[in-house]
């Protein structure tokens, strides 16, 4: 098997750091412009956030196991909490228009759940990117791969996949 699928999974993580980085931005944007996000609000964008860490953290375990079971429970999780955050953000056209959220802080509300989603659906390319990949190759020695060689790409690619290797491999 080539380098291809091991690719794949290091671009599906970049692009998860990607997203992770405008989360960052936005809340950077909230602090340094001193926006306020409604209560309501605050409890979306934290729920989708801790959905999408709690099934961040899975990923590590999948890796060691390739648990076709883990998997789908990630997929089935993922797409559930996927369309929770696109009726949050429906929702929050309604608390536009009702004046309780201000113009000024939904571009960065939005961007928020954006990210969050783009964190959720890469999050679930790489679950079955794994699955895929480890029917032939052990998915440790694919982040090593990567890890390995020169042409890998990014900064984030790399520390990414050291993040994942290091989590599999604490002992190292």
């Amino acid at each position: 098997m080539g380098k291809k699928p091991y690719l794949s999974i290091a671009s599906s993580l970049d692009r998860m750091t990607y997203n992770i980085e405008g989360i960052l931005d936005g809340l950077r944007a909230k602090s340094q412009n001193h926006i306020l996000f409604s209560d309501q609000a605050v409890k979306e964008v934290n729920d989708v956030f801790q959905e999408a860490m709690r099934l961040l953290e899975n990923l590590p375990n999948l890796v060691t196991t390739r648990d076709k079971l883990l998997a789908q429970r990630i997929g089935e999780e993922g797409r559930v909490m996927l369309k929770i955050a696109n009726g949050y953000s429906e929702v929050h056209e309604e608390r536009l228009i009702q004046g309780i959220c201000v113009p000024k802080s939904s571009p960065i509300y939005l961007g928020m759940i954006e990210s969050l989603k783009g964190v959720i659906v890469h999050i679930l390319e790489v679950s079955g990117k794994i699955v895929a990949v480890s029917s032939k190759n052990r998915v440790k020695d694919v982040i090593r791969l990567i890890l390995e060689t020169p042409e890998r790409g990014s900064v984030r690619i790399s520390l990414t996949a050291s993040f994942f290797y290091n989590m599999m491999n604490p002992d190292s």
